[in-house]
């Protein structure tokens, strides 16, 4: 298995979405005023998570593209 395959980035992909969530989790659940914590937390990570998810539909498109194509 390839960093390039669609497997491996979509474990990947569920890791990040877990350990965002749990990050979440926490902040809401040891903060009292914590709304606008959260909503600088969804920000600051929609960035990275766009940009992963960008990287994500491009890999898989190479990687189907490159599957296509036959070999010489």
């Amino acid at each position: 298995m390839t960093l390039q395959t669609p497997l491996f980035l979509l474990i990947l992909l569920i890791f990040s979405i877990f350990f965002i969530g749990g990050s979440l989790f926490l902040i809401l659940k040891n903060e009292k005023e914590s709304l606008p914590k959260v909503l600088w937390v969804l920000i600051v990570l929609a960035f990275p998570l766009v940009g992963a998810a960008v990287y994500y539909v491009n890999a898989l498109m190479q990687y189907q593209r490159a599957k296509q194509q036959p070999a010489y």
